[in-house]
């Protein structure tokens, strides 16, 4: 009787830390970017991607604001804009970040980016080629 009362406190414990840890990535999301962002889980919801996109009157010239998040730890893994962009989970533990150039002139990439993965602290770039 005693363990199961033990194992119901530790889940409701980790429970109760999840929702602290989405509150704290809410709270430095609203510091960062006031109310215009997004929240991007990953399917295991121990990572998100917290985006804000600027408004522009003239096409492909939007900065995007980025930001990944660690639930589990209470930290900030990665954080960087780009111009005309998007990002996107790629995998659980990977980002796809896609810039799109204003001019695209054959030969060009059309797409410019690279997968970040967020527990290697790596990026592998990747193109995207105009025929």
């Amino acid at each position: 009787m005693f363990f199961f009362s033990c194992s119901s406190s530790e889940q409701n414990n980790d429970a109760s830390k999840d929702e602290l840890s989405k509150k704290n990535v809410k709270s430095v999301a609203i510091e960062k970017y006031s109310e215009n962002f997004s929240l991007v889980y990953n399917s295991t919801k121990e990572y998100v991607i917290c985006i804000n996109k600027s408004k522009t009157k003239i096409p492909n010239t939007g900065i995007t604001n980025y930001f990944v998040y660690d639930i589990k730890h209470n930290s900030l893994i990665e954080e960087n804009k780009i111009i005309n962009g998007t990002i996107s989970w790629y995998s659980d533990f990977e980002i796809k970040v896609l810039e799109t150039p204003g001019m695209i002139q054959k030969n060009m990439s059309q797409e410019n980016g690279y997968i970040f993965n967020i527990k290697t602290n790596s990026k592998t770039k990747i193109n995207c080629e105009v025929h």
